[in-house]
């Protein structure tokens, strides 16, 4: 049972309920109290095509919503099974209608590979996280959590023998969502789904490596049939554990926390071979834009960067496409070049940290416009790749005397793409923004956690960013001001 995230006046608990014979009778409880006008959502994790023959226990997923006073409080939100022992309990704080004078605090994560995850090293760096957090009712701990997509790598180990037929393959889908939510040996995204309340955003391996286009390496999506069945298994996995509720993968989740909007918008899902967004995606970045105003600052989460630059024919179809190779991309970034107000987009996907600033040439008429970069949690091996790199870096590490960190990680990125500079004249001076100690460009190499904080100062906002390695003796890496 972990809480989800909710805007001001509402909290969100969502439960897994597993070897279930028939339909589960829930009874749901706000403070210890059952809610009848509580919002409720119970289904089966795997409808019947689901399954290679009619199973007589399944995985059921649940998901609730209460209504709330709009002050930061703390509740107890409870589950049972009616003619069972099984219930669980968990407390959930929900968010205030403004930013504390402490501040709102935003944990920070994408791409988790659980197999090359070490041991207590999440937990660790977690510790350190909730520690710099500011004293509140229940403790110390962030008031929300960002997961910006590959919680899980469903298309990984790349060259192990994946099944091919639907029922089979959801079953194996299955059983890695449930080694990430509920694995007991400290390699698992337990203690990061019950830090804060969460909202999920999937990437390409909540799918498939480059979904929805066919992946080099995985056989089953070279054909159409192949990924038709792949998608519809792993879209049923993110669906019952990941998508937010009572919105759903069509409907993006926007908070509000004066003066801060938050969209965690969907790139992935509804992708197709020439669009990131379908009309309705587009639709709520539209308004999403069109509600903000001056003295607020914007949020929007994606799984993948918008200042990514354009990849090339091979590479894309190798790799990943990135955000510029699609045509509604122009459209998008136009979009939030019109926005009355700073933002700051957030997101991981690429295996490395970094902070960005887009800097107004136009002041008044285009806003500056930030982006943060946090990944991985726990990196993914690429086959080939990592082990010559790794070699390469310690035979220079030992030629030249230096330490070698994080060696099978990339080096993060200085490059950034044209954004929104094809328009004339270009609206953007985009560069690394520095740390605020060493002065150094703000990148950060291996695995990595972050804090996004805002505040109030003055009537306008106030943001740093702070990051934290992902090991056993975790130290803040790096605090970058945005504004």
């Amino acid at each position: 049972m972990y809480p989800r995230a909710a805007p001001p006046g509402k909290i969100r608990a969502w439960v897994g309920l597993l070897d279930q014979t028939g339909h589960p009778q829930v009874r749901w409880l706000l403070n210890g109290q059952t809610q009848s006008q509580a919002r409720v959502q119970l289904k089966r994790l795997r409808d019947d095509d689901l399954h290679l023959t009619p199973p007589t226990r399944q995985t059921w997923v649940g998901a609730v919503e209460f209504d709330v006073p709009t002050t930061a409080s703390v509740h107890r939100v409870g589950v049972e099974v009616v003619g069972s022992s099984l219930r669980e309990s968990i407390e959930v704080r929900s968010l205030p209608a403004s930013v504390p004078e402490d501040g709102l605090h935003i944990l920070l994560s994408s791409c988790f590979y659980r197999h090359e995850a070490g041991a207590g090293n999440l937990q660790a760096a977690l510790a350190k996280v909730v520690a710099s957090c500011p004293p509140r009712q229940g403790g110390s701990r962030p008031d929300l959590a960002l997961l910006m997509g590959d919680q899980v790598y469903l298309d990984m180990p790349l060259f192990a023998d994946k099944p091919t037929t639907l029922g089979p393959l959801a079953e194996s889908f299955e059983r890695k969502y449930l080694e990430n939510w509920g694995g007991g040996d400290g390699r698992s995204l337990v203690s990061l789904l019950g830090t804060a309340p969460w909202v999920a955003l999937p990437d390409d391996h909540e799918y498939w490596n480059n979904y929805p286009e066919f992946a080099t390496l995985i056989p089953l999506t070279w054909t159409a049939a192949g990924r038709k069945r792949y998608a519809r298994a792993a879209r049923a996995m993110y669906e019952g554990f990941q998508a937010p509720f009572p919105e759903s993968v069509n409907n993006p989740l926007q908070i509000d926390v004066s003066p801060m909007s938050l969209l965690a918008l969907d790139t992935r899902t509804h992708r197709s071979q020439t669009h990131l967004l379908n009309p309705a995606g587009y639709n709520h970045l539209l308004r999403w834009v069109g509600q903000l105003r001056r003295g607020q600052v914007g949020v929007l989460v994606t799984g993948q960067s918008l200042f990514s630059p354009r990849k090339g024919r091979v590479a894309g179809t190798l790799g990943d496409w990135e955000a510029p190779n699609y045509h509604d991309y122009k459209r998008i970034v136009t979009t939030l070049a019109h926005a009355p107000c700073p933002l700051i987009c957030i997101t991981g996907d690429v295996h490395w940290g970094r902070v960005i600033k887009a800097a107004s040439q136009q002041p008044g008429v285009r806003p500056d416009i930030f982006e943060i970069i946090v990944s991985p949690l726990s990196l993914v091996t690429s086959p080939g790749k990592d082990s010559a790199v790794a070699a390469t870096r310690h035979l220079s590490g030992a030629v030249s005397g230096n330490v070698v960190t994080a060696p099978r990680h990339p080096e993060p990125a200085t490059k950034v793409g044209a954004f929104a500079n094809f328009l004339r004249p270009a609206p953007y001076a985009i560069d690394v923004l520095q740390t605020d100690d060493t002065r150094e460009p703000a990148t950060v190499k291996g695995d990595q956690i972050a804090l996004l904080s805002l505040y109030r100062h003055a009537g306008r906002p106030r943001v740093k960013v702070r990051y934290w390695q992902v090991d056993h003796h975790p130290v803040p890496h790096s605090t970058v001001t945005l504004l």
